[in-house]
């Protein structure tokens, strides 16, 4: 397998989502104000002489990072992974093709005009969604083709379209498995951004736990 092809969305969101991520991300905006505070002149004196373990730049570039990459991944992740962890979770929410259409054709307009048509294409065959001309009548297999092609005509004929209840999971798993890897650079972006501000996070960890060696040693 490709590295290229190893990068999901799945795996951004799950970090991403972490409280250990969002909390880092406060600390983008908090730091400052916390740093305005301690050097007011009525502080000062409070603070003078105390010496943290590790460096306020780093562990600021570290939430910057975070921050940065959580803006991203809440601007560019779609909706159908951002918003709903699985089925169960979209199932117990919403659990409707009405508002699984605006999702399916939000993540389907990302990805590549073939790769649209093979999974709309799956799904019509496999008769999860049934797309309809104005009449309720079915579109031909060449008519389908034609319209899925185009990211604007997709998204009206999944308007028309209707799904039976039973394989609505199927639409679902299908439409998110389609969506991994769409938006390829703003997945990279992300990814790249939380590993920076990992290591980081590593450097302030490493200079924590140089600290309470040297007052062991001395």
């Amino acid at each position: 397998m490709r590295v290229g092809t190893r990068l999901r969305w799945d795996s951004i969101s799950k970090i991403s989502e972490s409280s250990t991520v969002k909390s880092l991300s406060i600390w983008f905006v908090v730091m400052p104000i916390v740093a305005a505070v301690l050097s007011a002149p009525a502080i000062q004196p409070l603070v003078d002489g105390i010496e943290l373990p590790f460096t306020w730049g780093v562990l600021y570039l570290a939430a910057l990072c975070f921050f940065l990459g959580s803006l991203i991944y809440a601007w560019r992740c779609p909706a159908i992974i951002r918003e709903f962890r699985s089925w169960q979770d979209f199932s117990e929410r919403e659990g409707s093709y009405e508002r699984l259409i605006p999702l399916i054709a939000e993540a389907l307009s990302d990805v590549s005009a073939n790769q649209r048509v093979a999974t709309l294409s799956r799904l019509h065959r496999g008769k999860v969604i049934e797309f309809r001309d104005e009449n309720r009548g079915l579109y031909s297999t060449d008519a389908i083709s034609e319209m899925i092609a185009d990211a604007d005509k997709m998204a009206l004929a999944l308007r028309s379209g209707s799904v039976i209840s039973g394989p609505l999971v199927d639409a679902y798993s299908s439409v998110r498995e389609a969506t991994q890897r769409a938006r390829p650079v703003a997945r990279w972006s992300v990814s790249a951004l939380q590993t920076i501000g990992s290591m980081f996070i590593l450097i302030v960890l490493a200079q924590s736990c140089w600290a309470v060696m040297r007052v062991y040693v001395s």
